[in-house]
């Protein structure tokens, strides 16, 4: 019985082993084609959950017993009326209730592909800055990243959605609004004191880190809706020192944001700050809402705005990837009936597709939305059908969560121009079919002709079992494939690309010091240098010899995730130890049972003998 119990076990393990490495594989190609822009972010804000807000979760039990002047300044102020005694409990029930499993399986079905979660600077549970209130973010209901973990390791990957974190709540606040939890209500102190920028430095380091290994993890965004007193320099070397930290272990996406005011193609100097090829897996976020600035306008000229205006702005921009981190259908508008509000959806659905790197919707629910017409939640306006088709009439989203059929996300990619073959012949349209034998044919012939023709230029090749695989329509096996292709030639494209560079001499605005890496900020006082500045800080630090090539962090990158296999393979050997010390074990209980139960036979029957004399 007991070897059963074990052998059983094994083969269940195996089998969800089979679906985990499944099921990751498809998130690894939604976030790389995420990152690489190939598909953009469609998803939605999980407003108002692991970052309490009021005005978007009344009744919720977080409240009980809060007067709304307070409740409305955010968490910060709320649990210091609760205290811990009382607010743990009840912010414990709003982080249980709010946003569940049932949640995630409901953004999947809408077709979504991403949740961004807003996050606070106390979710690390640490302070190490050494100023400021070092004990500020104790105030706070603890275990907050009990739910993180959840969503990003459990919740998303069961779904098919990547996450992005939203850094929201910077220690000092860095917009003195309540969804940034201030201590001091309506003042933003974060870029004034160093020691605040050094600690959301470290809590993006750590979140990063967190989660860099996890397949639903696509990024963070560096600092939501900067503003107020928070100036531009210090906000921008903060992006510097963040990306430098990162980058040492990671090619997560990093979303920068300008400040609140700079929303548009032409403020400041966004549209040329981080650029490519020096900078990379980057996108620029704008905040788009008709509501402040538009009230009095009616629902025509809002829908007017939206087809021009709006849509004008996200096509002049030219700098990184643009992405719509937070948007509605929300306004002060009278929109009194589904079609107009359909209409006005669909406008900026429009406008926001000259945005590479997507959109993702604020928000997904309000605490108990009852399905009336609600423009900030997408849960409530879907359940109403308003404009449920314009969600989904949206190039790029399907349900595998990579929005298309893995064997046609090649089209285009490789021209082999002496045989007329590209990959869209190679992954024809009838490859699901897999019943016309004629089909299946051309299709191994076509992925033969890859292989030989093509791949072998670039050093790669279609191993024997992934042809088999590929030509009987397993998908997971052309993701899989299609995924090392993609990296290939993306490494083959910078490497051009930085030859291209280290070739050209004239035409450019810019120095070799510029390529490269910010340095990395090594005490809590120093001040701002900008990348490639020759000047000294107080420190004796410049902007140049804290300098790292820019191919350093792929290497480094490549060798952590060469260690991580290495502790993979190491861990994997330690459990095919313990399974097999389990089996011993076991063996010696049957074998000790066996001879108990052979000595209880011996003396029953000697009692027998006894009893018969």
């Amino acid at each position: 019985m007991h070897f059963i119990d074990i052998w059983l076990g094994l083969i269940l393990l195996g089998i969800s082993s089979g679906l985990t490495i499944t099921r990751r594989s498809v998130l690894d190609t939604l976030r790389e084609d995420i990152k690489n822009g190939h598909i953009p972010m469609k998803g939605v804000n999980l407003g108002g959950w692991l970052v309490a807000e009021n005005w978007m979760t009344k009744g919720s039990p977080a409240w009980n017993g809060v007067p709304d002047d307070i409740a409305n300044k955010g968490e910060y102020q709320t649990m210091q009326h609760l205290g811990h005694a009382k607010g743990d409990d009840q912010f414990k029930r709003h982080r249980d209730s709010f946003i569940t499993e049932q949640d995630f399986r409901d953004i999947s079905a809408a077709k979504m592909n991403t949740v961004r979660i807003p996050v606070g600077y106390w979710i690390t549970g640490f302070d190490n800055s050494g100023g400021g209130d070092p004990n500020g973010w104790r105030v706070f209901a603890p275990n907050a990243i009990n739910y993180l973990d959840r969503a990003i390791r459990e919740w998303a990957p069961r779904y098919n959605l990547v996450v992005l974190i939203s850094f929201h709540a910077a220690k000092g606040s860095q917009n003195g609004m309540d969804h940034s939890a201030p201590s001091d209500p309506g003042k933003s102190h974060w870029g004034n004191y160093p020691e605040n920028v050094q600690n959301t430095l470290d809590a993006v380091e750590w979140l990063a880190r967190r989660y860099n290994s996890d397949a639903a993890f696509l990024g963070i965004g560096l600092l939501n809706e900067p503003s107020g007193t928070t100036p531009e320099n210090v906000l921008k070397q903060y992006y510097y020192d963040a990306y430098g930290r990162i980058r040492l272990f990671s090619n997560c996406l990093l979303v920068v944001a300008p400040l609140l005011y700079q929303q548009g193609p032409y403020d400041s100097d966004w549209r040329n700050y981080m650029s490519p090829p020096n900078w990379y897996n980057i996108r620029h976020e704008w905040h788009r809402y008709q509501i402040w600035g538009f009230e009095g306008w009616d629902k025509n000229r809002l829908i007017s705005y939206a087809q021009n205006d709006l849509k004008n702005a996200v096509n002049a921009w030219t700098g990184n990837w643009l992405f719509i981190g937070e948007w509605s259908i929300a306004s002060s508008a009278n929109f009194d009936n589904d079609d107009d509000l359909r209409r006005y959806a669909q406008a900026q659905l429009d406008a926001f597709k000259g945005a590479t790197g997507g959109w993702t919707f604020w928000t997904w629910k309000f605490y108990n939305d009852d399905g009336s017409r609600n423009g900030w939640s997408m849960k409530a306006m879907i359940n109403r059908d308003a404009h449920s088709d314009e969600w989904q009439d949206i190039d790029n989203i399907g349900t595998c969560g990579a929005g298309e059929n893995p064997i046609d996300v090649t089209d285009d990619l490789i021209n082999d121009e002496n045989e007329s073959t590209n990959l869209h012949d190679i992954t024809d349209d009838e490859y699901e079919n897999g019943s016309d034998a004629r089909n299946m044919a051309q299709r191994t012939a076509n992925w033969h002709h890859l292989s030989t023709n093509v791949l072998s230029k670039l050093g790669l090749h279609v191993p024997n079992m992934i042809m088999v695989d590929i030509t009987n329509g397993v998908h997971r096996a052309v993701a899989l494939f299609l995924l090392q292709l993609r990296q290939t030639l993306q490494e083959y494209s910078i490497r051009i690309q930085q030859t291209s560079y280290s070739q050209s001499k004239t035409g450019r605005s810019y120095h070799v010091e510029q390529h490269r890496l910010p340095q990395i900020q090594t005490t809590t006082r120093q001040a701002a240098i900008p990348p490639g500045s020759t000047r000294t800080n107080s420190s004796g630090i410049t902007g140049a010899n804290h300098s790292v090539d820019c191919l350093a962090p792929c290497k480094e990158a490549l060798r952590l995730k060469d260690e991580e296999l290495c502790e993979l393979r190491e861990k994997v050997k330690t459990y095919e130890k313990l399974l097999r010390e389990k089996v011993k074990l076991y063996e010696k209980l049957l074998r000790t049972k066996n001879n108990r139960i052979q000595e209880l036979e011996m003396r029953l029957g000697k009692v027998k003998v006894k009893r018969r004399l």
